[in-house]
């Protein structure tokens, strides 16, 4: 078994910097990280890889120098080769940071491939900056904790990437008053978009949203049904995505449930196009010219010659902790060539299903997309990565607060009037 000495001895040397002697001979083939990059502002799960390692490691240390103007580890975790080892520790300094975890049991097996350990990495550089991933002094000791091994260091560099632009069509907030309805009339865009998500702006405090919707011209008939209460219930997704020209008149039909909010302007022109209102007949049957649905076009995103259709995903929990949740986004070729797709994700609570393969030209890739029981309410964002340019997928999730009465409420049940005498019951809603 380990050497419990060796392993208090190391960690302390996290902790003091003090070197060990190591040796000269390699004992691993590599060890180090890959070429990464993430948006300013969110958190990047980057995984440090050990390739056939020999001798049984049972402890590992390492240096990783960075610039700490443009990233820097606010976290680590156990890889998959050290899951099950108990003693772990990292310190950050002014070059990067110092990593040393050791087993309390079994070393990694010989040949095995994988990670000894995931760095959670803070963006905080600017759009457009880059940093060398540098490993140096990385130490490997055996089980006897007599000998400690090397190997060569894999280097690599973080970029910091510039946002895509969203290409939407927003129509932006609308007022009260409020009815469902049936709304027909043409949209113009300024620019061309390949349409993923319609999201309908609702009315505080409603379920408002679009049950059903056409889009209709020029080669085009599209139409999408709700899908009910479930999920993000305000949106519409086109799986696949259509396309709406530029300088290009469209026809629209869309009917609306529950208190979506509305523009009450016959014509309304934005940044992005202008949409009209031909008419709008109420829930109750009365017809007006100047209603317009308030309401978002969302385009899906391309990556090099990737299309990911949606960027965005919002994911409703009814309770914490409750069951877990699955949504799916698209990938499509677009390109001439078969191209390689990774998809890395911020955090550990929202992943992908997949995460690395290959796509054929004009091959198309269903994704799931899995949110943990636990997943912390907020955005968290997944990256696909391919042909050199990365595309961020915003997943958003929220917590559903249970009806709550308090004190308990006392009703009567019994017919009034009746030989039925009226029974008090105590109802409690939780």
């Amino acid at each position: 078994m380990y050497n419990k000495t060796l392993i208090v001895t190391l960690v302390a040397v996290i902790v003091l910097s003090v070197q060990l002697t190591t040796a000269t001979v390699p004992t691993a083939d590599s060890f180090g990280v890959e070429d990464t990059s993430g948006y300013r502002g969110t958190h990047v799960l980057i995984p440090v890889n050990i390739t056939n390692p020999q001798n049984g490691p049972v402890c590992i240390m390492f240096n990783i120098s960075y610039n700490n103007r443009v990233i820097t580890v606010v976290d680590a975790q156990k890889g998959t080769l050290t899951s099950d080892w108990g003693n772990f520790d990292y310190n950050n300094l002014t070059w990067g940071t110092r990593v040393c975890i050791a087993t309390g049991g079994d070393p990694i097996p010989n040949g095995s491939n994988g990670s000894v350990v995931v760095l959670n990495i803070s963006v905080i550089g600017e759009p457009g900056e880059a940093t060398n991933m540098n490993l140096s002094d990385i130490q490997l000791s055996d089980e006897t904790g007599t000998y400690v091994g090397t190997a060569p260091a894999k280097n690599a560099t973080f970029s910091v990437i510039t946002p895509m632009p969203s290409c939407v069509f927003d129509t932006g907030a609308g007022t009260y008053p409020s009815s469902s309805g049936i709304h027909t009339g043409t949209i113009t865009l300024k620019h061309t978009i390949d349409v993923a998500k319609l999201y309908t702006y609702p009315c505080a405090g409603t379920g408002g949203h679009t049950e059903y919707v056409r889009f209709y011209g020029p080669d085009l008939d599209v139409t999408k049904t709700w899908n009910g209460y479930i999920g993000d219930y305000h949106s519409i997704i086109f799986v696949p995505s259509f396309t709406l020209q530029a300088n290009t008149t469209y026809n629209y039909e869309i009917s609306t449930g529950s208190y979506p909010q509305i523009i009450h302007e016959q014509s309304l022109p934005t940044a992005h196009g202008t949409i009209n209102c031909t008419q709008f007949t109420d829930a109750n049957g009365k017809t007006y010219t100047d209603w317009i649905p308030a309401i978002r076009l969302e385009g899906a995103s391309a990556s090099g010659s990737i299309e990911v259709t949606p960027d965005r995903i919002d994911i409703l929990f009814d309770e914490p902790y409750g069951s877990s949740y699955t949504e799916q986004i698209r990938l499509t070729n677009r390109g001439e060539n078969s191209t390689r797709v990774s998809i890395t994700s911020s955090d550990t609570e929202v992943t992908p299903g997949s995460t690395r393969f290959e796509l054929a030209s004009g091959d198309s890739r269903y994704v799931d997309i899995n949110a943990r029981s636990d997943t912390q309410e907020g955005e968290h964002y997944l990256y696909v990565t391919a042909d050199g340019k990365t595309v961020r997928i915003t997943v958003t999730v929220t917590y559903i607060a249970k009806l709550s009465v308090s004190p308990s409420s006392t009703i009567n049940f019994g017919t009034v009037g009746s030989d039925v005498s009226s029974v008090q019951k105590t109802c409690l809603f939780s």
